[in-house]
């Protein structure tokens, strides 16, 4: 993953663009938010082959956050999405009133980042649902925080991978760099 700091350096949607052709980019604003933009037809691809993992399906049926599954979540939640959506549900769900439509909107946006594995989006959209709807219903404030905890924690988790990478990619360049020293000494003494 590239990352381009707004704060450090200026660029070009253009570069950007170009980019993320290659692998995904990680886009750092001046005010410390954090984007990442991959081209759509890999993150598509990825979704499909994940799609097609049995064993990806299997995790993620057992994941729990907070003692309620994403599913426990998604079926309290779908009688308030469904009436947010749909102008002829009032008779079959009580009325939703716009705030509470607005932190389900912004509910949904986190599960779908952090399904899709971006960690940075998914915390900022839940800590979005925590400060600006501190009212919305108990359920949604639950797995608000839940899934606060657990994009922390994955992001956390996946910044040190990256970094345990870094490391065995700086090491490897250290035995490359050393091999060609000893291959040039080689070729000048022989």
């Amino acid at each position: 993953m590239i990352t381009f700091d707004l704060r450090q350096c200026q660029i070009t949607l253009e570069e950007l663009f170009r980019a993320a052709r290659s692998e995904p980019v990680l886009i750092v604003t001046e005010e410390g938010q954090r984007y990442i933009l991959e081209a759509a037809d890999k993150f598509d691809r990825e979704v499909a082959e994940l799609g097609r993992s049995q064993e990806f399906m299997d995790f993620l049926a057992e994941q729990e956050v907070g003692g309620i599954s994403i599913e426990e979540i998604e079926q309290r939640l779908r009688p308030l999405a469904k009436e947010a959506h749909d102008p002829q549900a009032p008779e079959k769900y009580p009325a939703v009133d716009p705030t509470t439509q607005a932190a389900i909107e912004k509910l949904e946006q986190g599960i779908v980042a952090e399904r899709r594995g971006q960690w940075p989006i998914a915390t900022a959209h839940y800590r979005q649902v925590l400060e600006h709807y501190p009212h919305a219903p108990a359920a949604i404030l639950d797995r608000a925080r839940a899934g606060l905890e657990s994009a922390q924690l994955r992001e956390v988790e996946w910044l040190l991978n990256e970094r345990a990478w870094l490391l065995n990619e700086r090491e490897q360049l250290r035995e490359e760099r050393e091999r060609l020293r000893e291959e040039r000494e080689r070729l000048r003494q022989g």
